[in-house]
């Protein structure tokens, strides 16, 4: 699994790689277009929810642009978040971007929705979702990274490393639809 941070304006990621920095990202956009199990398992943001996400690999990935010649692209970097929290109506983070790999050509756009398993107009959304799969594969498949000489070694059909475990479901909070009921749920 993986964390993907897609945004329309991916300046706050414009930063030296290697080194930390703080950013915001709007809370009412975490877990589109995440598969509805793992959602489920990641709201709300506590602390075992961050302790995952803090452990997934992540894709700082820009919307969809388009520059001259109508030439399609992305802008992507791989690193990691951190310090995960909500202040308001936002999420702050930390992160560090560990590669940058630059403009990404986006020739046929199917092919590309395809291989990041992104849904219909998730290319042009700002959101952070959580997908399936192993990110270091999918780079390579995807022709952004050479095979490392660990993969080489790996026997052909072998299981790509495990991720962390998903948080456990945990029940959801009730909903109190009256005083009666809400008297009942505080502690006296």
């Amino acid at each position: 699994m993986y964390n993907l941070l897609m945004a329309g304006n991916d300046d706050a990621w414009d930063v030296d790689v290697g080194s930390d920095h703080e950013a915001t990202f709007p809370l009412s956009r975490y877990l589109e277009y995440t598969e509805d199990e793992v959602e489920r398992r990641l709201k709300p943001i506590e602390p075992g929810v961050v302790s995952f996400l803090s452990e997934l690999p992540t894709v700082f990935m820009s919307e969809l642009q388009t520059g001259p010649q109508k030439r399609q692209f992305v802008k992507i970097r791989v690193g990691r978040v951190w310090g995960i929290r909500i202040v308001g109506r936002d999420i702050v983070y930390q992160f560090r971007i560990d590669q940058n790999l630059g403009e990404v050509d986006v020739a046929n756009r199917a092919v590309f929705e395809q291989l990041f398993d992104l849904g219909n107009w998730e290319i042009s959304r700002t959101h952070w979702a959580v997908k399936s799969g192993y990110l270091g594969l999918l780079l390579r498949d995807a022709g952004l990274l050479q095979p490392a000489a660990s993969d080489a070694e790996l026997p052909p059909g072998a299981p790509p490393p495990q991720s962390p475990d998903l948080p456990e479901d945990e029940p959801a909070l009730p909903i109190i639809t009256n005083l009666i009921e809400f008297m009942q749920h505080v502690p006296s």
